[in-house]
């Protein structure tokens, strides 16, 4: 056994493929990554959109809800009765569907959405367009320093 090979070879490439199964369970792992990775993108998104709303009912209740349940887990007894009551027991989307919602993607999104300038809704003169001759007023609260309803300026330098 050296650590630089003596020729070149790609027997063992093709001892690989010829292992039953293989081929598929690599087709399944990449499908698994993409569609869980979008799945769960999307979900996460939607629900730190919403949470990221300031005029939403039980904001702070729902949030505190997503944060206790990354610190609280029932366990793998209930996460398998789960799992095997909504027929998902031998089936591809058990790999995706359980892990689609995730408190700390939520939190994540949820913060990066808080931290772009204005409300998140395209209105302008809030940091989507700055120079719109209505960009006269600050209208989401507190922002670098600007209380509702006062004069923003800009400095030009």
């Amino acid at each position: 056994v050296y650590l630089i090979p003596r020729e070149f070879s790609v027997e063992a490439y093709t001892n690989l493929l010829e292992i039953p199964g293989l081929t598929s369970s690599i087709g399944i792992a990449f499908a698994r990554t993409i569609l869980g990775t979008l799945l769960t993108l999307m979900c996460c998104s939607f629900a730190a959109y919403i949470l990221a709303n300031r005029d939403l009912p039980c904001r702070k209740l729902l949030y505190r809800f997503f944060i206790i349940t990354m610190y609280v887990n029932a366990g793998f007894i209930p996460y398998y009765l789960l799992i095997s009551n909504i027929k998902l027991k031998n089936n591809f989307l058990v790999y995706i569907l359980p892990y689609a919602v995730q408190a700390y993607f939520i939190i994540l999104i949820k913060t990066y959405i808080e931290s772009i300038p204005g409300d998140g809704r395209g209105r302008p003169g809030e940091g989507v367009f700055p120079d719109h001759p209505a960009a006269g007023k600050a209208d989401s609260g507190m922002y670098c320093g600007v209380r509702r309803g006062e004069s923003v300026e800009y400095l030009v330098g």
